[in-house]
């Protein structure tokens, strides 16, 4: 008994619509010459076949006319930007179309469509009504005793180290080395095991400052894992700003000392010009 092609179901012929449209030229010619194979290839009907070739051809002679003409603009606009350059190299008061170019144009040139992707939506579509002044009242409120507490932190860290500069160890300026200042800070025990922690050394500079400044302490009610993100930011901050900083400033301090040395050369030299007089 011959079976009878019936030819594929509708999502069989939009894949064999898509594999088509996706197939390099050369390839694309030797499947479709001869509709028999294509749709035997695709277990499709004849009919089927021709009615898929034909709109497989004229949208992919569309796709390659709008590469074309997409080319063509971009040679075009490639021609008009040397041409702006060459006239601003010429003219110092030119203007390039670069220049000229807003932030809007800017966008649609890179990301076609792109205010479907960005949208702005108002406080109270996210909030309800009756939770705003809590809301509110609770996010000023971890904003104060945060930056309180990271105003004090950084106190105590300057003074720290005014007093301290050849006992400054790693673990100090750690997320749980600045997380235990904010211990002290609140009011509370300092409970940092670490053995690289110089917690003898701390506590004890600490009751130093807090003889003289007694606003040292902050009250703080909010969340602990605010503090600890705070802890862990500003000590990335403290960890890069020293690696950007500590070559320049150890070959600034070289310079001072090479400069010092040679003024004490040339002294003695002087001195030993006068002798010989």
């Amino acid at each position: 008994m011959n079976h009878v092609n019936v030819g594929g179901s509708k999502s069989r012929l939009d894949e064999v619509y898509t594999t088509l449209l996706n197939m390099i030229p050369q390839h694309y010619e030797q499947m479709t010459q001869d509709l028999g194979v294509l749709a035997a290839h695709y277990a499709i009907t004849q009919e089927q076949a021709f009615i898929l070739k034909l709109e497989a051809d004229k949208k992919r002679h569309f796709l390659n006319q709008a590469i074309v003409n997409n080319n063509n603009v971009a040679a075009v606009e490639r021609a008009r930007g040397n041409a702006d350059r060459r006239r601003a190299a010429q003219n110092t008061q030119a203007v390039t179309r670069a220049r000229q170019m807003n932030k809007q144009q800017y966008f649609n040139n890179i990301l076609p469509q792109h205010q479907q992707y960005t949208m702005k939506r108002s406080f109270n579509a996210y909030v309800k009504k009756q939770y705003n002044n809590t809301l509110f009242h609770n996010v000023n409120t971890a904003v104060r005793q945060v930056t309180a507490v990271a105003y004090r932190v950084q106190l105590f860290l300057l003074d720290f180290t005014l007093h301290h500069p050849d006992n400054i160890p790693p673990a100090l300026i750690s997320q749980n080395g600045l997380f235990s200042i904010t211990q002290l800070v609140r009011g509370r025990t300092l409970t940092s095991t670490n053995g690289a922690f110089p917690k003898d050394v701390i506590v004890r500079h600490w009751n130093t400052m807090t003889e003289t400044q007694r606003n040292l302490t902050a009250a703080y009610t909010t969340n602990t894992k605010i503090l600890s993100d705070y802890c862990q930011r500003q000590s990335s901050c403290i960890s890069m700003h020293l690696y950007i900083n500590f070559p320049k400033r150890i070959m600034q301090f070289c310079r001072f000392k090479l400069a010092l040395l040679l003024e004490e050369v040339g002294l003695y030299i002087q001195k030993l010009g006068n002798v010989h007089d």
